[in-house]
This record gives C-alpha cells, structure tokens and sequence, in this order.
C-alpha cells in the first residue's frame, strides 16, 4: 500500500460510504448478527471501487462471523 492508497483511504472514511454500502453493512448485518462499518477493510475497498472478483463478497461475510 502506497501513501496516496492510504490518502485515498483516509479521504473516504472522512466521507463516510456510499448509500449502496450502507445497504451491503445493513444486509450483511442482518446476516451475520454482527455490525459493520469504518473498520472494515472489506466495504472500504468496495467504497473504493473494487468490486467481487477483487474481494469476494462470501469472502467478506466469512471476516464477520
């Protein structure tokens, strides 16, 4: 990870997550019984950009049971 990817990081958790990531954070909260949010690595990679094939959803919902 570069200093600008951790500028960008730092630039997006000031803006909070999109409107589709907070429905993904509900949906997977519901899931797993758990919340999530900041401090996920994984929705803030998808905040950024990254979709499935880069970090697999069943592989974000295995992080959070």
């Amino acid at each position: 990870m570069t200093a600008g990817d951790v500028a960008e990081l730092l630039a997006a958790a000031e803006k909070g997550p999109p409107a589709w990531l907070r429905g993904l954070h509900e949906h997977l909260a519901r899931r797993t019984g758990r919340e999530h949010g900041r401090s996920c690595c994984t929705c803030w990679a998808y905040s950024l950009g990254y979709n499935e094939i880069d970090w697999p959803l069943d592989d974000h919902e295995q992080r959070h049971q």
